[in-house]
């Protein structure tokens, strides 16, 4: 009952949604902007990593893969797939529940919200990658209210330079399918919780990350 309602409510209530997701432009800057990236600068980050995955090929997306699950990208999209499971699919709650699903699926709100998803993930990622070179002292003010939030002393800083970003070439580059995928991949630097406990970190800075 509780699935055949949801499912109902989202394709009787569909216009709404699709017009309150293009507030998802909007929330990814701001909280670019609050880990201290300009305003301007968290729109052309995200809008660029945009369009440069809409252009790309399914070698180099594969890589990139790898490291949009490692910053929890798509992690809703696999508990609602859990869930799903437990719904009869046969019952009247989960034929609507799957509609709802396609009809998400076929005007596109799903595949807009993935990209604003990654475009995010991929920009703030890479802005962390490059704090890294500053010292602590000289850390953006709005960034450094964020490490505060959430833990990240000076001490844990020095930990993270002495790790560094990877670049997917770094990462990567040692697979053999890895050269049909270089072509159209980028030099960007990424941090990723995982690349933490890779290279050496604590499992509770991989948790702070």
């Amino acid at each position: 009952f509780t699935n055949g309602m949801a499912a109902f409510q989202i394709v009787t209530k569909l216009g709404k949604a699709m017009i309150s997701a293009f507030n998802d432009v909007g929330i990814s800057s701001a909280i670019l902007h609050s880990q201290g990236r300009g305003p301007f600068k968290a729109y052309s980050d995200i809008l660029s990593q945009i369009s440069r995955r809409a252009g790309q090929s399914e070698a180099s997306r594969g890589f990139e893969l790898q490291v949009l699950r490692e910053l929890g990208v798509g992690f809703d999209g696999v508990i609602s797939g859990s869930l799903s499971r437990w719904v009869d699919m046969s019952s009247v709650g989960g034929r609507l529940s799957r509609m709802a699903n396609q009809f998400l699926d076929l005007n596109g709100l799903n595949q807009w919200t993935d990209f604003w998803r990654e475009g995010f993930a991929r920009a703030s990622s890479v802005h962390f990658g490059n704090q890294l070179k500053k010292s602590w002292k000289d850390l953006d003010q709005n960034f450094r209210n964020r490490m505060d939030e959430y833990g990240i002393t000076q001490s844990d800083w020095k930990d993270l330079q002495g790790i560094g970003s990877f670049s997917l070439k770094k990462r990567f580059g040692d697979d053999p399918e890895f050269k049909s995928a270089i072509k159209d991949l980028t030099d960007d630097e990424f941090v990723t919780p995982d690349w933490i406990t890779e290279n050496g970190g604590s499992d509770v800075l991989k948790q702070k990350l």
